[in-house]
C-alpha cells in the first residue's frame, strides 16, 4: 500500500487519529513518524502548522515524488509556505477534498513495491510461459481499459451500484498482480458505492484511473 508518514509532535491524539482515518479509508497506509526512522522511504508525507524542528526535518529528506502536505486552522495558514510544501489543506479536511487534492498532485496509488511484485506474479500466473504471459497481458489491458471506461461511465449515470461493481472487477485484476494500493482504492470506492455516497466515489476515480494507467504501462513493458 501506498505509505504516509504523519509527522510531528504539533498532532493532537484526536487530530492525528481523524486525519488517519481518512487516509486510510482512501486506502493509504498510515504510520507516525515517530514509528519510523525520518529517512524511511515515504510516498506523502504531512505535516502540521506550525511546523516543530522534527516536522521540518521529516520534510528535508522527503523529496519529489514524495508528497509533501502541510495542514492547518483555516484562520492561521502561513502567509509564506515552506518551499517544500506541495499543497495546503485545512486542519480538518473531508475524505473528499483530500482525495481531489491528492489526484490534482498526480498521485498515483501504485507504489514501487507494487511494480516490484508485477513481474514475480505474471511468471507464477503463467508458470514462466513466455506465451502464456503474452496472452494474459493482453487480456488484462483489454479487461481493465473496458472496465475503467464502464467506472466512469456508472459515475456520470449515478448509477452507484454498478459503480461498486466494477471496481470489484478491477479490484480482482489488482489483487492477482499483488498490486496491493491499488486494491485499496478499489476496496475505498466498493464501501462508498455501497453507502452510496457518490462524492466520495468521484473523488476517488481519479485516483484509481492514474493507479491503472500506471499498471497497464508496467504491463506493455513486460519482456516478451
Amino acid at each position: 500500500m501506498s505509505r504516509v508518514i504523519i509527522s510531528g509532535e504539533e498532532w493532537s491524539g484526536a487530530e492525528r487519529d481523524e486525519l488517519a482515518a481518512r487516509l486510510t479509508s482512501l486506502g493509504l497506509f498510515t504510520e507516525a513518524a515517530s514509528a519510523a526512522a525520518s529517512t524511511d522511504a515515504a510516498d506523502v508525507v504531512v505535516v502540521r502548522w506550525p511546523l516543530s524542528a522534527a516536522s521540518q526535518a521529516c520534510l528535508s529528506v522527503h523529496s519529489p515524488p514524495c508528497l509533501r502536505l502541510l495542514m492547518c486552522d483555516t484562520g492561521n495558514i502561513p502567509a509564506q509556505l515552506p518551499p517544500s510544501i506541495d499543497a495546503v489543506l485545512p486542519l480538518h479536511a473531508g475524505t473528499v477534498v483530500i482525495a481531489e487534492t491528492f489526484a490534482g498532485l498526480g498521485f498515483v496509488p501504485f507504489s514501487a513495491a507494487d511494480g516490484e511484485r508485477l513481474w514475480p506474479a505474471l511468471d507464477a500466473l503463467t508458470g514462466g510461459d513466455a506465451d502464456i504471459r503474452m496472452e494474459l497481458v493482453q487480456s488484462l489491458v483489454l479487461t481493465n481499459t473496458e472496465d475503467l471506461a464502464a467506472l466512469s461511465a456508472a459515475c456520470h449515470a449515478l448509477d452507484w451500484d454498478q459503480a461498486r461493481a466494477m471496481a470489484h472487477r478491477i479490484k480482482g485484476t489488482a489483487r492477482m498482480l499483488d498490486c496491493q494500493a491499488t486494491v485499496a482504492v478499489c476496496q475505498a470506492i466498493e464501501t462508498a458505492s455501497i453507502r452510496q455516497d457518490g462524492d466520495t466515489v468521484t473523488a476517488l476515480v481519479p485516483l484509481l484511473t492514474q493507479a491503472i494507467q500506471r499498471l497497464l504501462a508496467a504491463l506493455a513493458a513486460v519482456p516478451d
